[in-house]
């Protein structure tokens, strides 16, 4: 009897906004922000997790989107600037083929980041360690209000708790809710 087919990887594409080029913090964005989350994901889900960094080979009008305004605009620019891209490049889109655009700063005063749940478009911030990783949940299925509080010794926020509700006091447990890890198996699951 065959071995069962491994599930399909998901594949992030992360792309560097031009306003991080030349940022000291760009030789370890890798390790600071995705090595983590790279682990967490195939933890959780069993599948490989393939990011790919676009920084100079992404197309020009990628690396230097226009993102500052209005989060949920910009977000929607987002998603219709890529589309485009795979359009004109005649990839076809899977719903695990993420695409996240990695920038310096806050989209605007209410969002360091912003993402569609349930689909592969979003925009983060590089203001925190934990917003990359916050919108990818929500391209996955993750909720703010399965985000929760864990205890280790210490309190730690998982990584959906909604920022009205971060506390410095509290640490970064650098992973999903057991719930929200539930509900990303969940949606993964209509990909096997």
């Amino acid at each position: 009897m065959p071995a069962p087919a491994a599930p399909k990887p998901i594949n992030l594409n992360v792309y560097i906004h031009r306003d991080l080029h030349g940022d000291s913090r760009l030789p370890s964005l890798r390790e600071d922000y995705f090595s983590w989350l790279q682990t967490e994901l195939e933890d959780l889900s069993g599948r490989t997790v393939m990011i790919t960094f676009h920084q100079e080979t992404g197309p020009a009008y990628l690396i230097d989107f226009k993102y500052r305004g209005d989060h949920r605009a910009s977000l929607s620019a987002w998603k219709h600037t890529v589309l485009q891209h795979l359009e004109h490049a005649s990839i076809t889109l899977s719903p695990l083929d993420l695409y996240l655009l990695l920038t310096r700063d806050d989209i605007d005063s209410q969002a360091a980041g912003v993402a569609y749940l349930h689909d592969s478009f979003g925009i983060a911030a590089t203001t925190s360690y934990r917003i990359a990783a916050h919108e990818v949940g929500h391209m996955l299925g993750a909720l703010h209000k399965d985000g929760d509080n864990i205890f280790n010794g210490w309190w730690h926020e998982t990584l959906m708790k909604n920022r009205d509700f971060f506390s410095f006091l509290r640490g970064n447990a650098y992973r999903f809710s057991d719930k929200n890890r539930d509900n990303i198996r969940t949606y993964l699951s209509q990909f096997d």
